[in-house]
């Protein structure tokens, strides 16, 4: 299982972005992260993207706290949710199982910090 956006990328045979560069162009901290878990999940959901349009089938995420206990007021993992409906979160950042997302939460807390908290 993968560990990095790096790793993803090598599977993926492609270059990882230039994080540097993409500052300097005007994205946002979010903005990098979003297209780095889309790679992530990609990958780690082996090449698939859960779809709203297919036969219903359970899709997930990972669920994350803000820790305002932490002094850095970050996010903890809290578990993962199971999907049957619409919800306002981009497919590309559904898995297809919930120990996928749970993986992915755990190992991939600092991107989803970045993607929603904007750090």
């Amino acid at each position: 299982m993968i560990t990095t956006y790096e790793e993803a990328c090598a599977i993926l045979e492609i270059m990882p972005m230039n994080e540097h560069a993409m500052k300097f162009k005007g994205f946002k901290v979010r903005e990098i992260a979003l297209k780095k878990l889309i790679t992530i999940v990609y990958v780690i959901n082996g090449g698939q993207i859960p779809s709203w349009g297919e036969i219903p089938t359970p899709k997930y995420h990972p669920m994350f706290i803000k820790d305002s206990f932490n002094p850095k007021d970050l996010l903890t993992f809290a578990g993962v949710k199971q999907s049957h409906v619409l919800i306002y979160i981009y497919p590309e950042l559904l898995y297809t199982t919930e120990p996928l997302a749970e993986y992915a939460g755990k190992t991939f807390l600092r991107l989803y910090e970045q993607l929603y908290l904007n750090r």
